[in-house]
């Protein structure tokens, strides 16, 4: 959860590439609950929407309602994104 944080801290600084970059690192950590994965790959696609990465984010909130077909919430984003 170190890299997550990390990234939120980046975030909150405005610096998003930084946010971004550290969000990827904590993806690969290998500690995490079931939860803190989804967690973070949901803020992982919020990220790389709001750097205007929206195929990207598309193609994360696929993956994630994919492995968690009852996160209602990126079930509805990847909705209202894909129209």
């Amino acid at each position: 959860m170190f890299y997550f944080n990390l990234a939120l801290s980046y975030r909150a600084n405005g610096e998003l590439k930084q946010a971004i970059t550290y969000t990827q690192k904590a993806i690969e950590a290998p500690e995490l609950t079931r939860a803190q994965s989804t967690n973070i790959y949901y803020s992982y696609a919020l990220l790389l929407l709001e750097a205007k990465k929206n195929m990207d984010a598309i193609i994360v909130l696929e993956a994630l309602v994919e492995a968690v077909p009852d996160f209602t919430l990126a079930q509805q984003l990847l909705q209202r994104l894909k129209g």
